[in-house]
């Protein structure tokens, strides 16, 4: 039998499967276990003991479904990679070696399996959002606030926020951003800030203007912001309110005298709302009967129904604050004139007299 050849030819008969001895899966993300839009996915994998690279074939590699970009360092060393893209579905993402040979053509086996770390990738590539916000002041009327209260504001993110967002309060960066809740999807944070007197007067907006997920998907800015429950805004009034007119006038014929028996009244008008609950009038150091009108012209009155034995000058006092709590300059002391409570036989003394000052 013949069992030489006349040239240098050979034949070497190879049945071994190619095998692979490391893959690994990884993201290009700073979290090598997620991914989002623009990250790198990428398989490397390394064959045990045959070259992978049949007719000069390279392998094929899927990642996520669709084709990867096969490059070899050397014929057993390859890397195959695939950059997300917007059109990618949010997904966990795995991979697919799908084909590939060793010299002699034995195929190897299709795997979507690493050796070490995960298998998969998770692919977020969803913004978060504010899914909730409210704000409030802790003045004694949260929809209101004055110099120095505190302005809170509570907002929840659609996804767990990684990064403490930028909040802006009255258009000036918050005092405060602390994180005072969360769950596996959730997180929850409070801004605060402080009223100054450069703070400008009127309704206060809030902004949540940076903060990322845990893939670095950057959550949606809000420039203007409105609470999904509760007030929008906060009304900051830091003024304290002023009285533009004080009268004070009697039921007597002559309008600037009285007696027993007769009404006195002070009339005041404010140039901004008062708080009724805070009004407190004085009239001869007496406690009004009523107190009417409102909200910025009011009227308190007191009858005088016990006799003096002198003639006084009626004062008067006028405090309260406005609908934020800033407190009107006390009104006191008006020396609108000396009153008669003196009476004798039913008369008031003829020598009384009132002379109606203003002050």
């Amino acid at each position: 039998p013949v069992t030489t050849v006349t040239d240098s030819s050979s034949l070497i008969l190879d049945k071994t499967v190619p095998t692979l001895s490391a893959v690994t899966f990884t993201s290009s993300n700073p979290d090598p276990t997620r991914a989002t839009v623009g990250d790198t996915l990428k398989v490397a994998f390394t064959a045990a003991t045959e070259d992978l690279l049949a007719g000069n074939s390279k392998p094929v590699v899927t990642i996520g479904g669709r084709m990867a970009t096969v490059s070899g360092t050397t014929a057993r060393d390859w890397v195959a990679t695939y950059v997300l893209t917007g059109y990618d579905a949010a997904a966990s993402i795995g991979f697919t070696i799908v084909s590939a040979a060793d010299l002699s053509g034995n195929p190897l086996a299709s795997t979507s399996t690493a050796t070490s770390g995960p298998s998969t990738v998770a692919f977020d590539n969803s913004a978060p959002t504010v899914s909730a916000a409210t704000i409030v002041s802790n003045n004694a009327d949260t929809t209101r606030a004055k110099l120095g209260d505190v302005i809170s504001m509570v907002f929840t993110s659609s996804q767990v926020l990684v990064a403490t967002p930028s909040v802006s309060i009255a258009g000036h960066p918050a005092d405060s951003v602390t994180l005072t809740a969360s769950t596996a999807t959730t997180t929850t944070w409070t801004a605060t800030h402080t009223l100054l007197a450069t703070d400008p007067a009127g309704a206060i907006g809030f902004a949540i203007l940076g903060g990322h997920d845990e893939t670095g998907n950057e959550l949606l800015e809000t420039p203007y912001m409105h609470a999904t429950s509760g007030p929008s805004v906060i009304i900051y009034d830091p003024a304290a309110p002023q009285l533009s007119m004080v009268t004070i006038v009697s039921t007597n014929a002559d309008r600037t005298r009285a007696t027993l028996g007769d009404t006195v009244s002070v009339t005041f008008t404010a140039t901004e709302p008062l708080l009724l609950g805070s009004i407190t009038v004085t009239i001869g150091g007496n406690a009004p009967s009523s107190l009417s009108g409102g909200p910025l012209t009011w009227v308190a009155s007191y009858q005088y129904n016990t006799a003096a034995t002198d003639a006084f000058a009626v004062d008067f006092s006028i405090t309260a604050t406005d609908l934020a709590g800033n407190a009107l300059a006390p009104r006191h002391h008006g020396h609108h004139g000396p009153l008669d409570r003196r009476l004798r036989q039913g008369r008031p003394d003829p020598d009384s007299r009132l002379d109606r000052q203003q002050q």
